[in-house]
């Protein structure tokens, strides 16, 4: 490991002292925390936490006490500068980082490239669970290649709860497990995440079936109220998409720079929220298409976050939903923190988008 590799990513052992930081935090490290990273991923503000594979299995205490975590590392803006953090994710390698670093118990092989099996629990702003960070576990994926200096892969199984419970809940299954490779390249890391199939259907992301006003190609449009969206050419209607997440991509006028829709998000976000079309809550985005050049500028108010430099799983979502109006293929979504790369797959009801873009790491940090 080189001698900047090692400035970067010395947290990755047991225990205080690690190298250098970002910041640190004056509360009592929970036990069993291997190393903890803050990274930026378009803007997003992500902490990645990994434990002891021995504690991530949750009780209600436990969870009670990382929804309690999540709120004071992300909310009170010491790890990022005085701005608040927008997603902190617990991971644990299989097999654990000491059994990986002598059997390599941990390594999988993705595709002819070793890696890592991560498992993966998100939180959001306020401690609530969320059943995918795009974003974040592009930067779990990121981790490795960062400790190794060169390509690495990764599979990330992102934990949801059943239900939306605030953040306390025990109960859970596997919500999506993402595919991801890395690479080094000028001062950050390069990502391309799987991020599997779309889900449509009521149900799934879950939506009121009786809001249903129309399908495109397969995706739903769901009425969210002319009081909700209505807002200087915003849809009264929403493409529902589920990526772990629930979506609302609400289409503006075409042509419109990321500026401008990332301050109609903010504005009708909370109005779409709370229309209560959506069971678990929605992450709204509101997005503008340039159709010649396969573009979308997008801004997503995401639930239990608020309005967010970039959404990754959002912009899966509005993807997909500009899939329906100008056929698959590659699409790039345009956010207030940067830009991403979609590949979009499929046909009819049946659509699967790989993304790729940068994180960067900005050091290691105490939670």
């Amino acid at each position: 490991m080189s001698g900047q590799m090692s400035r970067e990513m010395s947290g990755a052992g047991r225990g205080a002292g690690r190298g250098e930081r970002a910041s640190t935090i004056a509360h009592e490290t929970p036990r069993g925390v291997l190393g903890a990273w803050a990274f930026d991923a378009l803007g997003n503000r992500i902490v990645v936490v990994e434990v002891d594979p021995r504690w991530f299995a949750l009780d209600a205490a436990r969870a009670a006490a990382w929804s309690s975590r999540a709120r004071a590392v992300l909310g009170a803006g010491e790890v990022f500068e005085g701005a608040p953090g927008d997603q902190l994710l617990v991971c644990a390698r299989e097999g654990g980082l000491a059994s990986r670093a002598s059997s390599d118990a941990g390594a999988i092989d993705l595709g002819g490239d070793s890696g890592t099996r991560w498992r993966v629990r998100v939180y959001n702003r306020d401690g609530s669970r969320a059943g995918m960070c795009a974003n974040g576990v592009r930067c779990v994926v990121a981790v490795g290649a960062y400790e190794d200096g060169r390509e690495h892969a990764a599979e990330v199984e992102v934990q949801r709860p059943l239900g939306r419970d605030g953040g306390d809940g025990v109960d859970e299954d596997v919500g999506r497990v993402v595919r991801g490779w890395a690479v080094r390249a000028a001062g950050a890391v390069m990502v391309r995440t799987e991020m599997g199939r779309a889900v449509l259907d009521a149900a799934g992301v879950p939506f009121r079936a009786a809001a249903v006003v129309g399908i495109d190609g397969g995706v739903a449009r769901v009425d969210v109220g002319a009081d909700a969206a209505g807002n200087g050419g915003a849809s009264a209607w929403a493409h529902a998409v589920g990526f772990g997440n629930p979506h609302a991509v609400v289409w503006a006028d075409d042509g419109l720079e990321r500026a401008e829709v990332h301050a109609r998000a903010a504005a009708i976000g909370p109005r779409v929220q709370a229309a209560g079309v959506f069971h678990e809550g929605v992450n709204v985005t509101v997005a503008s298409l340039d159709a010649a050049r396969r573009r979308v500028a997008m801004g997503t108010f995401e639930r239990g976050t608020g309005m967010t430099e970039a959404c990754a799983s959002g912009a899966c979502a509005a993807a997909v939903a500009a899939a329906t109006r100008i056929g698959c293929g590659t699409v790039e979504a345009v956010m207030r923190g940067g830009a991403l790369s979609l590949d979009v797959g499929g046909d009819g009801d049946a659509y699967e988008v790989e993304a790729t873009g940068p994180v960067t790491l900005r050091g290691c940090v105490d939670v």
